[in-house]
C-alpha cells in the first residue's frame, strides 16, 4: 500500500492510498489543453482513473503507506 501526494503549481494538493501507482510522466511535455487521463489502482483493487494536467503538477510523490513526511 502507497500513501500518493500530488502538488499543483498553484499549491493545491491531492492525497490518497493505493495498491499500485505508477504515472510515467518522463520527458518534458508542451502546455497541456485538457487533463490527461491515467490509472491507477485504488485500495480495493480496482483500476481506477486520475486526470491530470501535468504541466500543472510541481510534484508527486509516492511513499509506503503510513511512511509520508508531515507536509506543512
Amino acid at each position: 500500500m502507497y500513501d500518493v501526494y500530488i502538488r499543483f503549481i498553484d499549491g493545491a494538493t491531492l492525497r490518497f492510498r493505493a495498491r499500485e501507482f505508477d504515472i510515467n510522466v518522463a520527458g518534458r511535455l508542451p502546455p497541456e489543453q485538457k487533463p490527461k487521463r491515467f490509472t491507477y489502482t485504488d485500495t480495493n483493487g480496482r483500476q481506477t482513473p486520475i486526470y491530470l494536467r501535468l504541466d500543472q503538477v510541481a510534484a508527486i510523490v509516492v511513499t509506503p503507506a503510513g511512511t509520508s513526511p508531515n507536509q506543512a
